[in-house]
């Protein structure tokens, strides 16, 4: 791997569909031009290689006990901590090394994730945060037999479903983004493309966005609050 970087001709990894993380400066005598080749030259082999003793050593790990040694590692060896990204390399270890791993334990969550949960489970005033989230993962591996950190990504995709997510860009420059829509019926979600924002003259048209209007930034262009919009839904 190495070898194939530190030749390469032209770039070969994009952040399109998935933000790569901050990567460190390359060094001031370094020869690489990029953070990203740094990285996958001078730490990525050493973190991958102490990972390994690190599952070999000892009984099973938890996932976020792995989460934990990966993470711990980039701050001794002065990086960021990798959350997103680290993840989905635990993801990977549980597929296709489940023998290091405790595959049923819970895992991490994404803001998408976090959004899902709050609309398969009401809120526990008693239960909050990352132990409430584990109860509803739990509830979902009592009853479909997903592992917690499947049914994560699952929920994440759940989220672009709701928000109509189509990205903007030749492949799908054909479509009316006025009329292509998912068939969830969640009405009055407050963010991403959404029919009721068209239905109450918040928005134009969605043809001719340069890139999907994720999150609110539709109801904060028009002054409104996820509350406000919620109840502007109700009238039509």
């Amino acid at each position: 791997m190495v070898k194939i970087v530190n030749t390469a001709k032209m770039p070969f990894y994009t952040s399109i569909g998935y933000q790569f993380p901050a990567f460190p400066k390359p060094q001031n005598k370094s020869n690489y031009k990029r953070g990203g080749d740094y990285y996958l030259t001078e730490f990525a082999p050493r973190l991958a290689l102490e990972l390994s003793n690190f599952l070999e050593t000892g009984f099973k790990k938890d996932l976020r006990e792995i989460g934990k040694f990966m993470l711990d590692w980039n701050v001794k060896n002065g990086l960021r901590q990798y959350h997103f990204q680290y993840a989905a390399v635990i993801a990977d270890i549980a597929d296709w090394y489940p023998n290091y791993v405790n595959k049923e334990t819970p895992f991490y969550y994404g803001t998408n994730a976090i959004e899902c949960i709050s609309y398969l489970a009401e809120p526990n005033k008693k239960v909050k945060g990352e132990k409430f989230f584990d109860s509803v993962m739990d509830k979902i591996y009592e009853d479909t037999g997903s592992y917690p950190y499947n049914a994560e990504d699952v929920c994440c995709d759940f989220i672009r479903w709701v928000e109509n997510y189509v990205r903007p860009g030749a492949d799908y420059d054909h479509l009316d983004y006025d009329q292509v829509w998912s068939s969830c019926k969640i009405k009055d979600h407050p963010f991403g493309r959404q029919k009721a924002m068209l239905d109450l003259g918040l928005v134009k048209t969605f043809n001719g966005m340069k890139a999907h209007p994720s999150d609110d930034a539709i109801i904060k262009q028009a002054g409104l609050t996820v509350e406000q919009y919620k109840e502007l839904c109700k009238t039509i």
